[in-house]
């Protein structure tokens, strides 16, 4: 795969960030820990493509130190990092035409609102997973992973938002699915 250093710069940029913040979570149980994604802007500023490959790096570290083991490596990087990046993608793509002719409107849809979705369907999936794996039970997953989840909704949305408007603001070129008409013009 050829990139550009600005390419590759923004590719292990992403992939410590979310390194860092999969390492950083919380939770009552530590096996019903959550984490901050930013896998919505991870998306957008690396494409769906190099979203998923940066998830698959950042796992690296995180089974070397020891934040995740080699059990819970397949849910935890195909249900809480590729997936909801598919979902960040998906939500792009169905984007109304309305929404990508005005920057702020994409920033709302595409981060925002993205990475809220993303999030949810990541918690959901993960709560489905330890429950039929016999993990845990409904009352152990509801009393300790779903009441902290709504603690996590929007400082997501905001720091998936926040991302992408100062990037789009100080170098949209760096957002590799930023409409080219929402570009600024090189005078």
């Amino acid at each position: 795969m050829l990139m550009s250093k600005t390419q590759q710069a923004l590719f292990f940029f992403c992939a410590t960030l979310l390194t860092g913040l999969c390492f950083a979570r919380a939770g009552i149980i530590s096996e019903l820990s959550l984490n901050f994604m930013a896998i919505s802007a991870i998306t957008l500023i690396l494409g769906p493509r190099l979203a998923l490959l940066c998830s698959a790096v950042a796992s690296v570290p995180l089974l070397l130190i020891g934040v995740i083991s080699l059990h819970t490596l397949p849910h935890e990087l195909l249900l809480g990092l590729m997936l909801p990046s598919i979902v960040s993608y998906g939500i792009y793509r169905s984007a109304p035409k309305v929404i990508t002719h005005n920057i702020y409107l994409f920033v709302i849809y595409c981060a925002s609102f993205a990475g809220i979705i993303a999030f949810g369907v990541k918690t959901l999936l993960i709560a489905l997973y330890l429950q039929l794996s016999g993990e845990f039970t409904w009352q152990q997953i509801g009393d300790n992973y779903f009441v902290i989840s709504w603690l996590f909704v929007i400082p997501e949305a905001m720091l998936n938002g926040i991302i992408i408007i100062f990037l789009a603001i100080h170098r949209p070129r760096w957002i590799a699915l930023l409409p080219s008409h929402l570009l600024p013009n090189k005078k």
